[in-house]
């Protein structure tokens, strides 16, 4: 399986990285590549560029330098959906190709893009890189993955909604083979009406002359995926993550290629990201602890809004161990494909949290009823 892993521009980061690659040289994974930008230019990304570390384009060149003497990869994100059509008139078209051109000169052996417009310039302009068709495409069939490729992508992102959809994976995989990733940490909520919203939104903030475009609440997407989990905290089994555990079963179907989500985090918190997807095994047995961030996130939100209704997190894990005594991981290898239909033709999202809720003790959530909200 190869991994494609947050990227953080430092010799540490790189050497870390390389250390993990010879790890994964006898478990069958491979770190094949790293992906990230720097924070602006004149084509975004997908976060937001305060979200992310700082670094120059000569510090790019040497961290891709670092890398390669590993034999790893660079992929440089350029998947903001929309860039107010600066593609399509000749002044836009000239700063965008000489951004391209200087990432080239560093090194970069990929480009992420989610405009199909762009897509096709770049592999005009630029024959010799790769290209990796973002999941901001939302690409959920082969049909999807075929016109992607037929643009002149080499890999496609799947939607996140496909993960647990094994029959569709298994036939997706069988059609197009290598040419496929899945994501497989994401916080994202399951059919999130912000989705599509929110990658625009980030894309035009990280792309150099559009902050203007963005509102005074920045974090609005973000604080609403918050909210939906303190009101439903089935949401976090709903949301289509992958364990470290469950790679093998997706070699099984076929997939060759699992990216890892973390470019928001410290290199020391990546790193360990990686090591575990490396090793097969959630780092202390804590769901949560594939998303470094989210329960503090969710602690600070219901600090700030203490009269909201719905279920605070915090301070607690979410065990793995009392998932599987639950059963819950094996369910969704054989019905997960259901998700697709919603939530109203299961409910076993929600089955499984009240059982947790009602265990109560340590790896559960607990209860706004149980645990107070501090002041």
């Amino acid at each position: 399986m190869d991994l494609s892993v947050p990227a953080y521009f430092s010799s540490m980061h790189a050497d870390g990285l390389a250390e993990i690659a010879e790890l994964a040289a006898g478990s069958g994974q491979r770190v094949a590549d790293a992906y990230g930008s720097l924070a602006s230019g004149p084509v975004g990304h997908a976060r937001a560029p305060d979200r992310i570390p700082r670094a120059t384009l000569q510090e790019l060149g040497i961290y891709v330098d670092q890398l390669h003497s590993h034999g790893i990869r660079f992929h440089y994100t350029i998947n903001a959906p929309w860039i107010n059509g600066a593609e399509r008139s000749d002044p836009g078209r000239s700063r965008i190709g000489s951004h391209l051109q200087s990432l080239a000169d560093a090194g970069v052996d990929a480009l992420v893009v989610a405009n199909p417009y762009l897509l096709r310039l770049v592999r005009d302009w630029f024959p010799g890189i790769g290209i990796v068709a973002s999941i901001n495409f939302r690409a959920a069939c082969s049909e999807a993955v075929g016109r992607l490729l037929a643009l002149g992508a080499d890999r496609v992102v799947l939607d996140r909604s496909v993960n647990r959809d094994m029959p569709l994976l298994r036939a997706v995989c069988a059609q197009c083979g290598p040419k496929v990733e899945l994501l497989a940490n994401s916080t994202c909520l399951a059919d999130c009406p912000f989705q599509t919203y929110h990658a625009i939104e980030t894309g035009c903030r990280s792309t150099e002359g559009q902050g203007a475009l963005c509102v005074k609440d920045p974090d609005a997407c973000h604080e609403y995926c918050l909210d939906a989990i303190l009101d439903a905290p089935a949401s976090v089994l709903r949301a289509t993550w992958i364990r470290p555990e469950d790679l093998p079963r997706y070699e099984a179907l076929g997939v060759r290629a699992v990216k890892i989500q973390g470019r928001t985090l410290g290199p020391c918190e990546q790193l360990a990201l990686v090591r575990a997807y490396v090793l097969g095994q959630t780092p202390g047995g804590d769901l949560f602890n594939l998303f470094p961030g989210l329960r503090d996130s969710l602690a600070r939100r219901a600090e700030r809004h203490p009269g909201q209704d719905g279920r605070w997190v915090g301070g607690v894990c979410l065990s793995v161990g009392a998932l599987e005594r639950d059963g819950f991981f094996s369910y969704l290898e054989t019905h997960g494909h259901a998700c697709r239909l919603g939530c109203a033709t299961c409910g076993r999202c929600e089955q499984t949290m009240e059982r947790l809720l009602a265990e109560g003790g340590p790896g559960t959530f607990t209860t706004g009823s149980e645990r107070p909200v501090p002041a």
